[in-house]
């Protein structure tokens, strides 16, 4: 079940503290859109690319994420726009980019786009009616925009027992529009329909079998009918099939991970090969994978473990024993029917405490978790349905903080001697190859995790950068930090505890030449109440690090990590990543939206100077 606890965060956020920048920012640009939101392996093509602060052309300059795209030219293409010529190398790899633009007044915000295989053909406007329905051919990829009240009509056409996967990708090229996608017979009746999906990127697709040689009309428009000028799409339409489903969700950093890929219209399972970078809790763009009749996306993010792992063993059922589990170990798994319940053993001694967490929700998963733990005798010593305040969740946030997580987490304290078995279950009894799951069990030591607080938000929305775009912002307002030689900028970050590990120093790694800054370190305090079933939620805890830049430092940008550390005993370290939770979506949207959100562990910082060449 979703929840938001903003009393909790509002009364952490006023414990940041506040230092002043030294130096007025000017106008960074930030770009809106990009169109079209996408690129062909193989091909050439012109991205338009709009926003508020654009350099001249001869000034900017695109930083793509990634290889094998060729930024060829740059020139001006009107009022608040750029045209970038780019080329595409048939060895890119397939997924989603992220673009942003650099020029003498900063980094850009990013938007992301992605490569395709499949030929991309532009909307014709006035298409809001089957009549003026802009023509296209299977196996290619349909671009425009959805502007408020707006309904976009594409006639397809093919051969009867054709079947056809129209998939729309919107939320994932940071459009925060609901798409509602519907095919119309050639009379113009509805014949399906799909809506938002579940899962990590909310878009949605359908499969139909075409039952005769006439044109179809496919329809798509946001379901509030709500949009805006920058609220850009990708229909693709294409024979290849769509998978709902990837297992397992992550694996050992620097190995490569066998994934399964399944569901959807796929009529069987496929497997690719994913290698994960050697960067523990990183996520993971698997990219696409080559199945009968083409091509399909992955559709989930996987994520890079720090310890030891396994797989749930197939085939279990009510009846089976539970899969041992050892502290320090993620077993993943799925419930993989409905109303299945996963069990996993833990042996324990009186008096032993355990900490356990699921990972589902953030990395696409369809499981809306439930634990519980039962001791020797059966009976239900802990469990939890959300992992409620305190805990952090990368699918929404305000303030930086999470506010819906479904997944769920835990801790307890053996009463007993013996093994305390550990249940995973759908809250509504749901399952299937969507289901998947990381659960991690460690012993209840000490820890700690750290949130950046940067980014578009205030009172709960996102602000919107197209809007602001006038008035110099505060530096990270949009995800990435332009400085001034001689400014002094903080950082704010919060500190949430789990037990007592001592203080934590928070420093700044990778930052560029010219760029200091000093270590900070936190007190936590005292839990109030750390045992028993009234156990006190952890008080987040604020503070900065001042970012300071010499007044002869050179222009230049790097990716900086926020690391914390501690050491809960001299014979431990703590090591800790900071997160960020960025909003991505830059246009001036109308009616209402979901905000597209992206967690990240480094953040750009970008000396501004006469250039900005890095």
């Amino acid at each position: 079940m979703r929840r938001a606890s903003f009393g909790t965060i509002l009364a952490a956020a006023s414990l940041i503290a506040v230092a002043r920048a030294q130096a007025p920012v000017g106008i960074a640009p930030v770009l809106t859109t990009i169109l079209p939101p996408g690129a062909t392996r193989g091909a050439t093509l012109d991205w338009i690319l709009s926003g508020r602060g654009l350099p001249k052309a001869e000034d900017a300059r695109l930083i793509i994420s990634g290889e094998g795209i060729e930024v060829t030219s740059i020139e001006p293409a009107g009022e608040g726009t750029l045209k970038a010529s780019i080329r595409v190398a048939v060895g890119a790899k397939l997924g989603v980019r992220d673009v942003r633009i650099l020029g003498p007044e900063g980094l850009s915000n990013l938007l992301p786009i992605v490569v395709d295989t499949l030929p991309q053909v532009a909307e014709v406007e006035p298409n809001d009616s089957i009549e003026g329905a802009t023509p296209i051919d299977p196996e290619s990829v349909a671009t425009g925009t959805i502007r408020a009240r707006d309904v976009d009509h594409f006639r397809v056409r093919a051969t009867a027992g054709t079947r056809l996967t129209f998939e729309v990708q919107a939320q994932r090229v940071g459009s925060p529009i609901t798409p509602l996608l519907t095919l119309l017979g050639p009379g113009g009746v509805a014949v399906a329909q799909a809506r938002e999906g579940r899962g990590g990127d909310r878009d949605c697709r359908l499969s139909f079998v075409f039952p005769d040689d006439r044109p179809y009309f496919v329809q798509l428009r946001d379901n509030t009918y709500g949009g805006g000028d920058g609220v850009a799409y990708r229909l693709r339409i294409t024979r290849a099939p769509f998978s709902t489903a990837a297992f397992p969700l992550g694996g050992p950093g620097g190995k490569p991970l066998i994934v399964e890929v399944s569901g959807g219209s796929l009529s069987e399972p496929a497997t690719a090969t994913v290698d994960l970078p050697d960067d523990p809790g990183a996520l993971v763009d698997p990219g696409s994978i080559e199945v009968p009749g083409g091509t399909t996306t992955i559709p989930r993010r996987l994520v890079v473990g720090d310890g030891p792992e396994i797989v749930e063993p197939t085939g279990l059922d009510g009846k089976s024993p539970p899969v041992p589990l050892v502290p320090g170990t993620t077993a993943n798994g799925r419930i993989g029917r409905a109303g299945e319940v996963d069990r996993y053993s833990l042996s324990m001694l009186k008096g032993a405490r355990a900490r356990v967490s699921l990972r589902a929700d953030d990395l696409g998963s369809w499981l809306d978790s439930v634990l519980f733990v039962r001791g020797p005798k059966g009976t239900v010593v802990a469990e939890n349905d959300d992992a409620g305040p305190g805990s952090q969740n990368r699918g929404g946030a305000f303030f930086g903080i999470g506010t819906g997580d479904t997944d769920s987490r835990l801790a307890f304290e053996a009463d007993a001697d013996g093994d305390y078995i550990i249940e995973v279950a759908d809250r509504y009894g749901d399952g299937g190859p969507e289901y998947a799951y990381r659960l991690s069990v460690e012993d209840d030591r000490p820890d700690f995790e750290v949130t950046l607080l940067i980014g578009r938000t205030g009172n709960g929305r996102a602000a919107d950068p197209a809007k602001a775009a006038n008035v110099p912002h505060r530096p990270g307002a949009f995800g990435v930090f332009n400085l001034r030689p001689g400014s002094q900028t903080p950082l704010n970050f919060l500190v949430v505890a789990r037990g007592r590990p001592g203080p934590v120093e928070v420093r700044a790694e990778g930052l560029p030449p010219g760029v200091t800054a000093a270590p900070s370190r936190v007190d936590l305090p005292r839990p109030l109440k750390t045992r028993g079933p009234m156990a006190t939620a952890a008080i987040p805890v604020g503070g900065s690090i001042v970012l300071k830049v010499a007044n002869d430092a050179r222009p230049g940008w790097s990716d900086v990590r926020i690391v914390a550390t501690a050491h809960p005993d001299p014979r431990t370290t703590l090591r800790r990543v900071a997160t960020a939770t960025l909003t991505l979506d830059a246009s001036d949207i109308q009616g209402s939206s979901r905000p597209v959100v992206r967690v990240v562990r480094e953040i750009p910082l970008n000396v501004l100077g006469p250039t900005s060449d890095k």
